[in-house]
């Protein structure tokens, strides 16, 4: 090792004791932190696995750092410097954890490489998934392979080649990440995940974006392949007996989350839509429907709206639920927040022809059964009507 390797890895082991200055253990959990290159970690919780991507620019290959970040604990690497902050930190969770595992997740066709994926369709493997020949991970392996084959594009079954190697000092780890090979803390398993960006496109001005859709719902499905491959490797090596895969998920709650949820709280609690769906005249529609011998429509009348609809919406459309890390939750949200839209839209058309496919499209339509159960009561109570009290 030179002088100069030597001298910058002391100056990022400085840089690492000054944000965590009673060590990693010691730290107040959650830990979130922004790294000097501009990466970030996130702790949750202690946790015998870490997720982790390298990119050299944030804006390098779009889409790929945020696959990880409803995750529990993942780092994201723009730097060097961020680079040995990882070493020290995967070093000091080694030293707690007997068995460790260390996932990373790379993009098989950079950027740079656009001619390869037009359009956001590859003609190669969806995933590659890199391991080393240990028990420990061949259930992981397994769970992960079989849970990716649901995360094609357009919902399509995905293809993965699968790569095993010797151990985590050879290649192909050589090929795909150097950062580890002459460095490996004991008790550390590597396994390496190869995603082919189809959600990315590129625009008439020749730069990278992304497709939101197929983004949202490969991070979705990743999320789900991730925590289910984390449950059989901590099952294996009896960590704390998890009881679910879904125990792994992030349990601390971000501040934007608790401002979007109370953001939408605030809409929610505007939208009193069944008084304002309740007709204010309705004893004398119903005295003008019987004088017109049941023939005519009735009339109704309703409560003005104490808000604007198109002022509402824009508040509504305001709340960045896409921006929520937990795919579970921003799932949550962004569900909340298309029936809150279709509320506002059910109160603004209410008296018009546009209410009832407002309706049907917030509420749905009556099924059969329900159909024929109305039909059987109002027979029956046809058959106990009386004078006295006429139906």
């Amino acid at each position: 090792m030179s002088m100069a390797d030597v001298s910058a890895d002391h100056n990022s082991l400085n840089i690492f004791h000054s944000l965590f200055p009673k060590g990693l253990e010691n730290s107040q959990l959650p830990i979130r932190k922004t790294l000097p290159d501009g990466g970030s970690l996130h702790l949750d919780r202690m946790l015998p696995f870490l997720c982790y991507y390298r990119s050299p620019q944030p804006t390098h290959e779009p889409g790929m750092a945020e696959l990880l970040s409803g995750e529990s604990a993942f780092i994201i690497s723009h730097g060097e410097t961020d680079d040995a902050i990882l070493r020290e930190v995967v070093h000091q969770l080694a030293k707690i954890f007997s068995n460790f595992m260390l996932l990373q997740i790379w993009s098989l066709s950079p950027v740079k490489e656009k001619n390869k994926h037009q359009e956001g369709v590859s003609n190669g493997e969806t995933f590659q998934i890199i391991a080393q020949l240990s028990h420990s991970l061949e259930g992981p392996v397994k769970k992960l392979s079989a849970e990716l084959r649901r995360c094609g594009p357009d919902g399509k079954k995905s293809t993965i080649k699968i790569i095993a190697s010797t151990d985590h000092q050879s290649e192909p780890w050589g090929k795909v990440d150097a950062i580890f090979l002459k460095d490996s803390p004991p008790g550390l398993k590597r396994l390496g995940l190869g995603i082919q960006p189809f959600f990315q496109c590129f625009t008439l001005e020749d730069s990278c974006a992304l497709f939101p859709a197929p983004h949202r719902n490969l991070r979705r499905c990743l999320s789900l392949a991730l925590r289910k491959a984390m449950f059989s490797f901590t099952s294996y090596c009896s960590f704390n007996a998890i009881p679910h895969f879904q125990a792994l998920g992030p349990r601390s709650v971000t501040e934007k989350t608790l401002t979007t949820d109370h953001s939408l709280a605030e809409i929610t609690n505007q939208l009193d839509y069944l008084v304002y769906v309740t007709p204010v005249n309705t004893k004398a529609a119903w005295n003008d429907f019987c004088d017109n011998k049941f023939l005519k429509p009735p009339v109704f009348f309703y409560r003005p709206l104490p808000f604007d609809p198109v002022s509402l919406k824009r508040n509504l459309f305001k709340i960045p639920v896409d921006k929520i890390r937990d795919p579970a939750l921003e799932a949550l949200f962004r569900e909340k927040s298309e029936e809150l839209d279709s509320q506002i839209n059910l109160l603004r058309y209410c008296g018009t022809d546009r209410f009832l496919p407002e309706s049907l499209q917030l509420f749905g339509g009556v099924d059969a059964s329900l159909h024929e159960l109305a039909k059987t009561i109002l027979e029956e109570l046809l058959l106990i009507k009386t004078t006295d009290d006429p139906i």
